[in-house]
């Protein structure tokens, strides 16, 4: 697939087969992350690719939890449903984060290109994805601690953002364009 189809056809999937990624599909996502230009070549940024479905699980319940006692109310229903993952069945979950010590003005910019690097690599091998924020809320709760250390993220990092990847078992339809938002000068 060419990059323009990838950017064109590529959309936020919201459900995943529980087929896990070959390593082959692993370290080319790997690749793709490293890659991302950074301002300055800083790159700020650490990638933890979360695999173990263990550990997925035992983060989708910690969310549920948190979620029901501390979550932004709005949100909290959608955590009443006992179907609810907020991982979304994703058998793979990368985390993007950052030493905040190093932070500079350009690193939220940063993680979003690597993220987008991570999607399109994703969508050009067939594989859907959706970037996540929400999961900053329990990846920074004292209930994760553990669980942040044990999924790969450094010591003092902060969760910036994330994407889920895996094989659709869901589609979507693209969202309307709104050339209204372009201007050329």
């Amino acid at each position: 697939m060419d990059v323009q189809q990838a950017i064109l056809q590529r959309r936020s999937t919201r459900g995943f087969e529980k087929t896990p990624l070959t390593q082959q599909e692993i370290d080319t996502l790997v690749q793709a992350a490293l890659a991302a230009p950074s301002a300055m070549n800083k790159q700020p940024w650490h990638f933890a690719f979360v695999k173990d479905a263990g550990l997925l699980k035992e983060f989708n319940a910690l969310a549920r939890e948190h979620m029901l006692k501390n979550g932004p109310a709005p949100l909290r229903p959608r955590f009443e449903d006992p179907n609810y993952e907020l991982l979304m069945g994703a058998p793979l979950f990368v985390i993007l984060s950052t030493d905040p010590t190093g932070d500079g003005p350009f690193t939220g910019v940063d993680c979003g290109i690597a993220v987008e690097n991570l999607a399109l690599s994703a969508k050009g091998m067939g594989l859907g994805s959706v970037i996540v924020g929400m999961p900053m809320e329990i990846v920074e709760a004292d209930c994760c601690k553990d669980l942040k250390t044990r999924m790969g993220v450094p010591a003092g990092h902060r969760y910036k953002v994330g994407i889920l990847i895996g094989h659709n078992n869901v589609s979507k339809e693209a969202h309307p364009q709104e050339s209204g938002r372009v201007s050329i000068v």
